[in-house]
């Protein structure tokens, strides 16, 4: 057989590649698999399957039997001495070193596979790289021949399908699916996109300054104001501008979802001119009232350093320290960290201004958790709301309303919920077809509509609520 299409997590494929022992054991392994192979594997007490007669249950048979010939080991028997989670082991198949490679061909155990076993594997360091073996529809039909798949079934097209509408996901771990024919020809690779993944691209500058006491109020509000610049510049690059404050570590963030980092660099680099004093304030601004907001800033800074003067030996050199410090944060020659980019411009101090988040998020991750116990019937919509529990999982319970509200956590809850309360779909019927369904979509939208009011966002309308 032959490797026709690849689900790569992030990059996980090209770390599988760099792996030469594995991958080279899983391009034989592959290629051992023939028609003719198949046929001749015996399955005893398999009374509907007739002699030389091709069947995913043959295959599943030859597939273990090539596994167990080679030096690769089951995950059970590999993993032996974590007795506390090797019941959650066995999805994932046989390992050789930090790679576990199992075949797939049912959609419950892809859902096992990628939220159950490989996560609980890699986050004690047990695998590095989870793979999972599936049939192409090309393959999955000559198997089956005349006989039609069960609703259940599992191949690599479908499993593509859903993890692209799940996209991005929650995932701290790799994983990478292979899709194998019968059929020679190009490889198609596609990859899923992760959360962290987006984050990390949207991210622009990254700039960390420790302020003197005596600096520390007039810094804060310096690099505050270069969001209102940053919006009333360039409104068309809806940059968030965010201000995280830890003692006296002030961190300014800006984060876009282009990621033009040209254009924002710019707007740092015209301010980072005026506070210096290099330029006026009129270089920055046509509009005069703009400009005499600016100046206004900027002397209402400085008069917060003249109130600290006491503090100093030497009041000469306050401003010129200060406008030194900006010069080295503004232009990104500091040591520390560096900037981040998102729409909507905010500015918060992680010390004073974060919000805690709505215990309401708490509740909303327990009736997933809920609705994931009575989805064991409907793989499909259990899938979905494992993706969607772990996205929310990752709201952050110190996160303020514009984070919340732009979390890919909250818009999955809030696709889920209006896909629910549309007739015919398949989330509609997952509700129609559990225990007080109806009661607990709407305890849902509700807890929803109650979040939604603290942040800011869109509600679902009430009719669906009452």
């Amino acid at each position: 057989m032959y490797i026709r299409k690849i689900i790569s997590f992030e990059d996980s494929w090209t770390k599988l590649d760099n792996k030469i022992e594995q991958i080279n054991d899983i391009h034989g392994f592959i290629e051992s698999i023939t028609v003719e192979k198949i046929r001749e594997t015996e399955v005893p007490f398999a009374r509907d399957i007739k002699n030389n007669e091709l069947s995913p249950h043959k295959f599943n048979k030859c597939w273990r039997e090539v596994l167990k010939a080679s030096s690769w080991i089951q995950a059970r028997s590999y993993l032996s001495d974590d007795v506390e989670n090797r019941s959650y082991y066995g999805s994932l198949g046989y390992c050789s070193k930090d790679v576990s490679l199992n075949f797939i061909i049912h959609r419950d155990l892809v859902n096992r596979w990628l939220f159950s076993s490989t996560p609980i594997a890699y986050k004690n360091s047990i695998i590095d790289i989870p793979v999972a073996i599936m049939l192409t529809p090309d393959a999955e039909s000559t198997l089956w021949g005349e006989r039609r798949p069960g609703m259940m079934t599992a191949n690599v097209e479908k499993t593509v399908a859903e993890l692209k509408a799940l996209s991005p996901l929650s995932h701290s771990h790799p994983f990478v699916v292979i899709g194998i024919s019968f059929e020679e020809g190009d490889i198609d690779v596609v990859n899923i996109e992760s959360e962290l993944g987006i984050a990390e691209k949207q991210i622009v500058i990254n700039r960390a300054i420790e302020f003197p006491p005596e600096y520390h109020s007039a810094g804060l509000g310096i690099l505050s104001y270069f969001g209102t610049v940053l919006r009333e510049k360039y409104p068309e690059q809806e940059a968030k501008v965010k201000i995280e404050q830890d003692d006296l570590n002030v961190r300014m963030i800006i984060e876009t979802k282009d990621g033009n980092r040209e254009i924002i660099e710019k707007a740092l680099q015209e301010y980072e001119l005026v506070v210096i004093g290099e330029k006026p304030p009129e270089s920055l601004y046509d509009d005069a009232l703009k400009v005499i907001e600016l100046k206004t800033e900027l002397r209402v800074a400085y008069t917060k350093i003249e109130g600290q003067r006491d503090l100093l030996a030497h009041k000469g050199e306050e401003l010129s320290n200060l406008k030194a410090l900006f010069e080295n944060v503004l232009s990104g020659n500091s040591q520390s960290p560096a900037l981040t980019v998102s729409p909507v411009i905010n500015v918060t101090t992680s010390q004073t201004n974060n919000t805690v988040i709505n215990n309401d998020i708490l509740d909303v991750a327990d009736e997933i958790k809920s609705l994931i116990s009575k989805s064991g019937n409907d793989a499909g919509t259990e899938l979905r709301l494992l993706d969607l529990n772990e996205s929310v999982d990752h709201i952050n319970s110190t996160a303020s309303p514009d984070e919340v509200k732009s979390s890919i956590g909250f818009t999955k809850l809030k696709r889920f919920i209006e896909e629910a309360t549309t007739v015919g779909s398949d989330a509609s019927k997952f509700f129609e077809n559990i225990s007080c369904g109806a009661d607990k979509l709407k305890s849902l939208a509700c807890k929803y509509n109650s979040i939604a009011e603290w942040c800011g966002a869109p509600q679902i309308p009430k009719v669906f609520v009452e």
